[in-house]
């Protein structure tokens, strides 16, 4: 029987990657159920669970989990284990398993697959929800983000990371630097790595995303860029019209001022020249009387009630009557 390299219960995924076959396959089956030393079989267990999850076995892998998690459910990495597991098969994630994930970074602050399941989890659980106004959206993205920092301080070379961060800042809304971390994720990732066209896809389809978001955002500020300049020109056009209609206004009323004016005085001359010099007063008064309560009326009737012109306007029109009255009066 195969002997298993053991650390902290944990063989490394590489470890399983590399020993693939059916041999290697029976063999953990028989550690697992034999009467071995516990963590040699929770190592064959974890193993098993790798394998399945490489081979993309998501059913028998979660026939696996479920058989044992009464013997080894106590195990500290039992629940990360169950984690990846659900994140590759596409399970639906709920608060539950984000809850979980966070706990487990406690648990192994120093430990890079543990942080960045937590933030993978984390980013994949909202991409595919509509609780985006939830109370708890800023808080877990907020621990997420620092997750995946404390990640990329221990293995800042590995892209996937990078790329996990463009996620989580993308949800946040912080565009820049996502599409900073996503073209870092790109420049690291080898051409060597067995998933390279893979991982590649996953990381141009990430760029793409937020290249769309980018342009949508810069439409947007051109619209209201665009928005804002015309109604400035429209104020300006309004404040234009305005000038040129207070000034038609007054042209107007200097011509009907000037043509009572003028009208006046050619009144004044006939009505001097064919009466007595009282009654010729009288009439002129009663003339100019006149005058001003038409002057004011044709005010009211360009300006309405426009209560800057209005009051000048009926004081006129008073001043006019009480002439016209007074001489009137006098007759």
């Amino acid at each position: 029987m195969m002997t298993l390299p053991l650390t902290m219960s944990c063989p490394s995924p590489n470890i399983v990657k590399q020993s693939v076959s059916e041999d290697f396959e029976r063999d953990l089956i028989d550690i697992l159920g034999s009467d071995l030393d516990e963590d040699l079989r929770y190592a064959a267990f974890y193993c098993l669970a790798i394998l399945y999850r490489y081979q993309k076995a998501f059913e028998k892998a979660e026939r696996h989990l479920n058989s044992y998690v009464e013997t080894f459910k106590d195990k500290a990495s039992y629940s990360h284990l169950r984690l990846l597991h659900r994140l590759a098969g596409g399970f639906p994630l709920t608060y539950d398993d984000l809850r979980i994930a966070y706990e487990n970074t406690l648990i192994c602050p120093e430990h890079a697959g543990v942080l960045h399941l937590f933030a993978d989890i984390t980013a994949t659980f909202y991409e595919h929800s509509n609780e985006k106004d939830d109370h708890r959206y800023n808080e877990n993205l907020r621990k997420a983000i620092e997750a995946i920092e404390a990640a990329i301080k221990i293995d800042k070379n590995y892209a996937k990371y990078h790329c996990t961060k463009s996620r989580l800042v993308f949800l946040k809304g912080d565009l820049e630097l996502a599409r900073k971390e996503i073209d870092e994720a790109i420049n690291l990732e080898s051409p060597q790595s067995r998933n390279y066209m893979i991982n590649m896809y996953t990381y141009y389809s990430q760029r793409m995303k937020v290249d769309i978001e980018l342009g949508k955002r810069e439409l947007m500020e051109q619209t209201q860029r665009m928005t804002h300049q015309m109604k400035l020109e429209q104020q300006g056009i309004k404040q234009e019209i305005g000038n040129l209609k207070d000034g038609l206004m007054k042209n107007i009323e200097y011509i009907g001022f000037f043509t009572g004016v003028i009208s006046l005085i050619l009144g004044s001359l006939q009505i001097a020249a064919n009466q007595p010099f009282e009654s010729a007063v009288k009439l002129i008064v009663v003339l100019f009387g006149g005058l001003l309560c038409v002057f004011s009326g044709f005010g009211i009737i360009l300006h309405g009630f426009d209560k800057r012109k209005l009051v000048p306007n009926v004081a006129i029109l008073i001043a006019g009557v009480i002439v016209v009255g007074g001489v009137l009066l006098f007759l």
